[in-house]
């Protein structure tokens, strides 16, 4: 989400919150410099400031904004794991707030993150691991929990952008798995990884390659039979995208 979003999201709030007085009008302002220090860029300065209208607020619904600030703050100072706790608490807490949909879907992209970051690492090790991004996999329940829960949300466009992502992330891994394996002889493992996104995964691009792979893993195990299915599997594909 665009931090313009973000900062409209949030000042909906400050607005509708009680003005008494100057103390209001006070921590009305405390909250407006926040999220103006996340707009610049600033993000230690922006979760300090969070922190501490979190601790002086008077008005229940500041604070509960300025804990959704700071949860997004951790987000972009690349605090995932802050910015999952900080969430996880105001899901708990706040069970039918009007922006928890928003929550929710910070949530999910915190920990994409993580899991996007895990992977670059697997992606770069020299050797052949079997390390799996987890990560990715638990984004994937967040967001499906967000589409369960907010059926009418906002954010189900990005959302379902995030899943197709994500999805293509892990065929993307579970292919490099493959290939590690067939390059080091390890045919059954190979057509177990590749078995997985031809099952799992629509995307044909990764398909085909699957099958690439299934089809060489069974020639070397000399298992005709699947050998002959991954075959014809492969011609169809082939056949369906000319």
């Amino acid at each position: 989400m665009r931090i313009s979003v973000v900062f409209v999201v949030l000042l909906m709030f400050v607005g509708g919150c009680a003005s008494t007085p100057e103390k209001g009008v006070s921590e009305k302002q405390q909250l407006t410099d926040a999220m103006t220090s996340v707009r610049d860029g600033y993000y230690d300065n922006a979760i300090e400031q969070f922190k501490t209208l979190i601790k002086t607020a008077s008005n229940p619904q500041q604070k509960t904004q300025a804990e959704i600030g700071l949860a997004y703050a951790y987000y972009k100072n690349d605090d995932f794991e802050l910015a999952l706790s900080t969430c996880a608490q105001l899901i708990e807490q706040n069970p039918t707030h009007p922006q928890l949909d928003y929550v929710f879907y910070l949530r999910g992209l915190s920990k994409t993150k993580q899991g996007e970051l895990h992977l670059q690492r697997l992606f770069a090790a020299k050797a052949p691991t079997t390390d799996y991004p987890e990560e990715l996999r638990e984004a994937y329940g967040y967001f499906s929990e967000l589409i369960n829960f907010y059926p009418q949300s906002e954010y189900l466009d990005q959302v379902y952008q995030q899943i197709d992502t994500i999805r293509q992330r892990l065929a993307k891994y579970e292919l490099h798995l493959a290939h590690n394996q067939l390059a080091l002889g390890n045919y059954q493992e190979a057509a177990h990884h590749a078995e997985y996104v031809n099952k799992y995964y629509t995307d044909n691009t990764s398909r085909k390659y699957a099958l690439t792979i299934m089809i060489k893993s069974y020639k070397a195990l000399e298992m005709p039979q699947k050998l002959n299915a991954a075959e014809r599997q492969l011609r169809e594909l082939t056949y369906q995208q000319e």
